[in-house]
């Protein structure tokens, strides 16, 4: 068990540092030990662990049709065996409508990340950060299919929730600021630059403040805005974002 053990941990250390081949070996090893092992087997829960890391990095990959056939059967063998809290079947239907939202399946993956919310919501409530995660993948969905006023309702319910129950004296949570990045999107799928002006320039104000003038969300942040403004017109605030180091 030591073994399999240091084996994850390596899997997550090569996956960290970039190296998906390495970690993608190593969980494969994992899987195919775990499924195999008769002390283990499709009842436990280290082997769905092990398969929906397997899963995520295989996504990463871009080998979807291999992913998702692996979560499927992680799901199933949740389905079947797990009992009382569900959370880990709510990780892996997450796990698969990500795969299906890559695919560009997006009515699929909308359909999935409703359904993800409305268990979340049932399980862990409304307000919990899983369930908000849902939302947003569904906001993202919705985005895809061009279904705008939807993701809109979504995108505001989710950051109203976040700025009250994340945020403090100290400034706006790293999360917050995402969902407020988001919201901005769909503004501008609408073309509404200007709404997604105001949202735009507070993100960057946000994470130049807490990440840095050179984190790489800073700068897609920068960038989006920098983009907002060539659609208003204003050549001279593109110019001055994109040369300022804020």
């Amino acid at each position: 068990m030591l073994t399999t053990t240091l084996r994850g941990v390596l899997a997550n250390v090569s996956l960290g540092a970039g190296h998906t081949e390495d970690a993608e070996r190593i969980y494969r090893q994992l899987v195919d030990f775990f499924e195999q092992d008769p002390d283990h087997g499709e009842a436990h829960p280290d082997t769905w662990a092990s398969q929906q890391h397997l899963a995520e990095i295989l996504r990463q990959s871009g080998k979807l049709r291999a992913a998702e056939k692996l979560v499927r059967r992680c799901l199933a063998n949740r389905r079947k065996f797990e009992v009382g809290n569900n959370s880990g079947i709510l990780d892996c239907k997450s796990t698969l409508g990500s795969i299906l939202f890559d695919a560009e399946r997006f009515e699929e993956a909308r359909e999935l990340f409703m359904e993800i919310r409305q268990d979340s919501s049932n399980l862990l409530g409304p307000e919990h950060p899983q369930t908000l995660f849902a939302m947003s993948n569904l906001a993202c969905a919705y985005r895809a299919e061009g279904l705008l006023s939807e993701a809109e309702d979504v995108d505001v319910t989710v950051l109203d929730i976040k700025k009250r129950t994340l945020d403090n004296q100290d400034g706006a949570h790293f999360s917050t600021v995402t969902s407020a990045a988001n919201l901005a999107s769909t503004y501008s799928c609408q073309n509404r630059w200007d709404e997604a002006e105001k949202l735009e320039t507070w993100v960057l104000r946000e994470r130049t403040r807490s990440l840095g003038e050179l984190h790489p969300a800073t700068l897609l942040a920068r960038k989006q805005l920098a983009e907002t403004h060539r659609h208003q017109g204003k050549a001279e605030d593109v110019q001055a974002l994109l040369e300022s180091k804020c």
